[in-house]
């Protein structure tokens, strides 16, 4: 009988003792579960922190981005507006050039109609 004690005491120690390490093995994956969840957390956190900040950032840099579209968009419209006045004044010398060369022409034709009167005149006295 005493025997069956100590094997009935061992028995149920070693019953504890299972007992015991299976408590322990799900206290550890409780504990385990519940780090992977605040990690999880974290992350998340960490990602819409970062991404306010970048929204932020984008709304500072909204009025230079701003300010710099109406300068290239100014400059572009300067320069097409000294391209035109480029191909203007290049339309205005040439019409002056050919408003000069009909005047030059005008004054040869004057002079060589001068020439001819003058010619005439000389030969056969003044036309009347």
């Amino acid at each position: 009988a005493e025997a069956a004690a100590v094997a009935a005491k061992e028995a149920l120690a070693a019953a504890r003792a299972q007992a015991q390490r299976e408590a322990e093995k799900k206290a550890a994956a409780i504990a385990e579960a519940r780090n992977a969840e605040e990690g999880v957390w974290r992350e998340a956190e960490a990602a819409a922190v970062a991404e306010a900040r970048a929204a932020s950032q984008r709304e500072a840099e909204a009025p230079m981005r701003l300010e710099q579209e109406h300068l290239d968009t100014e400059h572009r419209m300067q320069e097409e507006g000294a391209r035109l006045d480029a191909e203007q004044g290049a339309q205005e010398e040439e019409e002056m050039a050919t408003i000069a060369a009909r005047a030059a022409e005008a004054a040869e034709r004057a002079r060589t109609e001068h020439d001819a009167a003058t010619v005439q005149e000389e030969a056969t006295g003044p036309i009347l």
